[in-house]
């Protein structure tokens, strides 16, 4: 699976809002223009890993997240589960989450093929 640059965009803007900030105050941290940045969210502007790096610092939150393809799932599953008193186990929940990670996992391995490609082409 491959994520693409709106998807993670998207998923750029979902914590930024999360986290309360707005557009402007993420440009400023990472050096950019407003509308440069705002570029990012919407995926007009090639997201890479170093950007990836940066904002997941500054939003504190783990860089994995973003690439997640559906991260408000994982959010649900996550509020779900924190606001419930009694522990209780849901195997649809854990398969799920399951999923989700194998989903990362399999953008991790794209990504370091990529990686891997631009590494070798600069050699």
């Amino acid at each position: 699976m491959i994520l693409d640059n709106q998807t993670v965009g998207k998923n750029i803007s979902l914590f930024r809002k999360l986290r309360q900030k707005k557009a402007f105050e993420v440009a400023f941290h990472l050096g950019l223009k407003e509308a440069a940045y705002t570029k990012y969210e919407r995926g007009e502007t090639k997201i890479t890993i170093d950007f990836i790096q940066n904002i997941s610092e500054f939003l504190k939150v783990d860089p994995l997240h973003l690439l997640v393809s559906n991260p408000e799932q994982l959010l649900e599953n996550l509020y779900q589960s924190s606001s419930n008193s009694s522990f209780k186990l849901d195997l649809s929940k854990i398969e799920d989450h399951n999923k989700t990670l194998n989903q990362i996992l399999q953008s991790i391995l794209t990504l370091n093929e990529s990686i891997k490609e631009i590494l070798i082409a600069n050699k």
